[in-house]
């Protein structure tokens, strides 16, 4: 478990709110939308599907701000299941987390960082891989000199991606049309839960500021605020 006491508390209330919205407004909600549309059959299913993740999300955060403000460490669900349930369930978490679950999601949005830059300048299958590893090389050098180059990046990323989706939200309303590539699938039972896994995927994030819970500067009100702008959201 990590020693907190031996961390830099430098991460301010804007940087770990930039880090909040930048993982929930990530690739997921630019990659998922017309899958989740697709599976969901419907307009009305996929909107559907988007409500009811937002709920279940909404009740993991609440839970998760309570935990984190009794326990502000950092470590994040790592350090909540082995305060809670032992050892064993936070050594397991911490296993599938390093081999499965971040390098995925890591390798994800650097893919889809990749494939939208092709759309600016046009790139083989080759170099976009090439391009993918030297961000995340980038990125994560900057983490490891410090967590204050990670959180400019971070706040410059999330003021980055807000200004496209309010762009989508102003056509959106002016336009009034829409349209998805490929067919639409019938709605059914399996349908609608891989939309609900499209949407689940896209929501994905919101936890990970307790990851660095103890380099925040006042951790116990801090956490409590970063929730309440993420249920806002």
């Amino acid at each position: 478990m990590t020693n907190n006491n031996s961390l830099k508390k430098n991460v301010t209330f804007v940087e770990a709110m930039a880090i909040v919205i930048g993982t929930i407004i990530g690739s997921g909600i630019f990659l998922k939308s017309g899958i989740v549309l697709k599976n969901a059959g419907t307009p009305f299913m996929s909107i559907l599907a988007w409500v009811l993740s937002g709920l279940i999300t909404l009740a993991s955060a609440l839970s998760i701000a309570e935990i984190s403000s009794a326990i502000p460490k950092s470590g994040g669900l790592y350090t909540y299941l082995s305060e809670l349930y032992g050892e064993t369930f936070g050594f397991l978490l911490g296993w599938v987390q390093t081999i499965i679950s971040y390098p995925a999601s890591v390798a994800a949005q650097a893919i889809a960082f990749a494939t939208y830059a092709n759309f600016f300048i046009p790139i083989g299958a080759m170099q976009q891989k090439i391009l993918a590893v030297i961000v995340l090389a980038f990125i994560l050098t900057m983490n490891i000199i410090s967590t204050k180059y990670g959180g400019f990046i971070q706040t410059a990323a999330t003021i980055g991606k807000l200004i496209p989706v309010a762009a989508i939200i102003l056509l959106g309303l002016v336009k009034g049309t829409f349209s998805v590539a490929g067919s639409v699938s019938s709605s059914g039972a399996s349908g609608f839960g891989a939309a609900m896994l499209g949407t689940l995927w896209a929501y994905e994030g919101w936890i990970s500021v307790t990851n660095m819970a103890g380099e925040l500067k006042n951790p116990a009100k801090d956490l409590q605020r970063l929730y309440l702008w993420e249920l806002s959201l």
